[in-house]
């Protein structure tokens, strides 16, 4: 038994670090594709389990991780194919997705969650972002779509803008770690 939590941890683990790169690629500058997909468009069966294992292990160690190694998915709006939680675009049709419920702002601009930051690096992740988000990118797009990436930009540049601010910065990490602890 104590085998198989290995090879599901040496998977989850595998399957982040793809993850990780993919997502480090598209802030990189000058990433502007939509069609990255950190796992070769395919969502991991063992998904829900490195979730549970995920989530048991840091609460035996009394903290919650900041990224979690596997995450489940949620199914597309548009083909129904499973999207990684942290994903913008559905990797098998391409289409932005809503944004994900519990995402901080460190989160979405892959930013670590401390109060000091790089200001000119969260700069340029914004920008990548929203070259990729801005709703004029989807003037040719379904309403749908239209929609999801004004919701998705907005929140891209209300997030940039508390992050911005030492002031609103400081105060949002304090309401953050109140919820939390």
């Amino acid at each position: 038994m104590e085998q198989a939590g290995r090879v599901v941890w040496r998977q989850c683990a595998a399957q982040w670090r793809v993850k990780r790169r993919c997502s480090a690629a598209l802030l990189q500058p000058g990433a502007v594709t939509s069609k990255v997909s950190p796992v070769g468009g395919r969502s991991s069966p063992l998904a829900p389990l490195c979730s549970a294992l995920t989530r048991a292990a840091s609460l035996s160690r009394g903290f919650t991780t900041h990224r979690p190694l596997c995450t489940g998915g949620r199914p597309c709006w548009s083909c129904q194919s499973a999207v990684g939680s942290s994903e913008l675009f559905c990797p098998s049709c391409s289409c932005i997705q809503p944004p994900s419920e519990g995402r901080d702002y460190f989160q979405l601009l892959h930013c670590e969650r401390s109060f000091i930051i790089d200001v000119q690096d969260l700069q340029r992740k914004y920008r990548n972002l929203q070259r990729l988000l801005h709703p004029d990118y989807f003037s040719r797009k379904s309403q749908r779509e239209r929609e999801i990436s004004e919701k998705q930009s907005s929140l891209v540049n209300k997030a940039y803008n508390t992050l911005l601010s030492p002031l609103s910065r400081g105060i949002y990490l304090v309401s953050f770690y109140s919820i939390f602890t």
